[in-house]
């Protein structure tokens, strides 16, 4: 109870007007309902007030009288300050409601910027830290408005699942607790995998965590101190080759766990170290995987037959990364034009005029006919094959006794 009147202290001096408008003001400054809406626990407007029917010029009105009268002095404060500090409470609170009435519409059909939206939302910061219909409603269209929040409401599962669903980065503004709460943080690695850089260190440290992190997001090892361990990561490329970017150094410079990694990702070479890089036997696991990895070998692995065979032979294209003395190598150029015939473009411009070679580019697409030499275009073989495309790319290295006879 904010404050009482004592009977006594007006006993046998009071008129019945004094008593009602006593217990009114009692019931209204007393009420459960009252302090309830005051501090915005509800919505609607002061009913209380209303029903109790006490206008601020009767309370008014009766606190002169009883100053007036010497009566209870000590009451008569107690009951000033208290009626005031009612009244101020009352027209805050009506600020509030109107102003929150008012953001609701904006965030709902405004259609303000987003930096002036930002803006409004930060002045509303005082009572929208506390509101949790009005931050979800928020935090849905307007996702960073959870940095507004509470302490205890940004350690709302449900609240910061809205805003995450919106962005993901919204998560940074979670409670410790929450980045800490494993099951938490994996149903939201599940939803986007980049949620993993936002996880306490704790889980960030946790192997079982982070396998599961990795097979969703392998850019998770960037935040996790276990990128330095040579077990772990080893583990980790078995079963997805990418984490070799993100772990450390050592473990880019370890034999094995490259060859682990380029095995299932070819690709990966990128990362390895300089050293292997230039190790025969890495390289050739990793360009049978991708043969466009040889782009990422040494130039003095880039000129080795056998590697450059196999690269050639997973994709054909990888012949533009080989040294000029491969390219001019008839089998390598066989190679690569029966895997992707437009890899005719790449062989030296001595193949490019052997039928052989031409032949077979022609065999496996018929377009590749245009990085021939024109003076093979008269060939009946592949002339044959010539017909089956009439693009403009190979009709313009056509020669003009052909370019007539389909003119007729």
């Amino acid at each position: 109870m904010l404050f009482s009147i004592p009977g006594q202290a007006m006993e046998g001096r009071q008129d019945k007007s004094s008593v009602i408008v006593r217990s009114k003001v009692n019931e209204v400054a007393n009420s459960d309902d009252t302090q309830k809406r005051v501090h915005g626990e509800t919505h609607g407007t002061f009913a209380a007030a209303a029903e109790a029917k006490v206008k601020p010029a009767k309370i008014s009105a009766a606190r002169a009288k009883w100053i007036k009268a010497g009566r209870a002095q000590g009451v008569g404060k107690q009951l000033n300050e208290a009626v005031e500090e009612k009244l101020d409470s009352f027209h805050a609170y009506k600020v509030k409601a109107a102003h929150r009435e008012e953001l609701l519409l904006q965030i709902r059909f405004g259609n303000l910027p987003r930096l002036e939206m930002h803006a409004k939302l930060q002045e509303a910061k005082g009572f929208l830290a506390d509101d949790r219909e009005l931050l979800a409603f928020a935090c849905s269209s307007h996702p960073h408005t959870l940095e507004l929040a509470s302490p205890e409401l940004k350690n709302d599962k449900s609240l910061v699942q809205i805003a995450m669903g919106a962005d993901v980065d919204t998560l940074k503004w979670a409670s410790p607790e929450l980045k800490s709460d494993k099951d938490f943080m994996l149903h939201a690695i599940h939803k986007v995998g980049r949620a993993a850089k936002y996880a306490s260190p704790s889980l960030l440290s946790d192997r079982d965590f982070m396998l599961e992190a990795i097979e969703k997001w392998v850019g998770a090892l960037e935040f996790s101190p276990l990128k330095n361990s040579n077990d772990f990561v080893m583990e980790a490329v078995q079963r997805n080759g990418g984490v070799l970017q993100y772990s450390s150094q050592s473990c880019q410079s370890d034999h094995a766990i490259v060859s682990a990694a380029v095995q299932r990702n070819g690709a990966m070479l990128r990362f390895a170290s300089s050293e292997l890089q230039d190790t025969h036997d890495v390289v050739l696991l990793a360009v049978k995987h991708h043969g466009g990895a040889i782009a990422h070998a040494s130039p003095r692995l880039r000129g080795n037959k056998e590697i450059v065979l196999a690269a050639v032979s997973e994709e054909g294209g990888a012949l533009y990364h080989a040294t000029n003395e491969m390219k001019a190598d008839q089998d390598v150029a066989m190679a690569a034009v029966q895997q992707w015939g437009g890899a005719l473009k790449y062989v030296s411009e001595v193949l490019r005029s052997s039928q052989t070679v031409v032949l077979a580019a022609a065999r496996q697409d018929s377009s590749a006919i245009a990085y021939g030499s024109p003076s093979l275009l008269d060939d009946p073989e592949i002339h044959e094959l010539a017909t089956k495309d009439r693009s403009f790319l190979s009709w313009a290295y056509w020669s003009e006794q052909l370019k007539c006879f389909f003119c007729l």
